[in-house]
């Protein structure tokens, strides 16, 4: 007896919508959480409803930008890459990114000199967390 298997052939634009809700329903506008206060939640609700198509779509599903790697002579801003834990290294730098807020995530194995020329630091235990 065959079996024969059966493949949900979803179009383009419906490919990403598990992963857009899935973000959604973690925001702080959606869910918020007992670590949101009211007022920060309204805020978010309020920004999200003002917003345009482009700009939620990057608030919940933000731009993660790596900087370890960038060219100096370049001019040019580097490519986005898909927002993912498993996308960060350790010895890597990013810039997160949503349009209203920017994180800047550093790995603790970050390249001495790229800390020294970015941020006048020689460790990660050097920078200042409340700049």
């Amino acid at each position: 007896m065959s079996s024969s298997t059966v493949q949900l052939i979803l179009p383009d634009t419906l490919k990403l919508l598990p992963l857009y809700i899935s973000c959604i329903l973690k925001s702080d506008a959606i869910s918020g959480g007992p670590d949101i206060s009211l007022d920060d939640r309204s805020f978010a609700m309020l920004a999200v409803n003002s917003m345009d198509v482009k700009s939620t779509a990057t608030y919940f599903y933000p731009t993660l930008i790596p900087l370890h790697d960038v060219d100096p002579d370049s001019t040019s801003i580097p490519s986005s890459i898909r927002c993912s834990i498993e996308k960060l290294s350790d010895s890597g730098a990013y810039l997160l990114e949503n349009g209203i807020y920017m994180f800047l995530w550093i790995g603790q194995a970050i390249n001495p000199d790229w800390l020294q020329n970015v941020l006048g630091v020689q460790s990660t235990n050097q920078i200042d967390k409340q700049k």
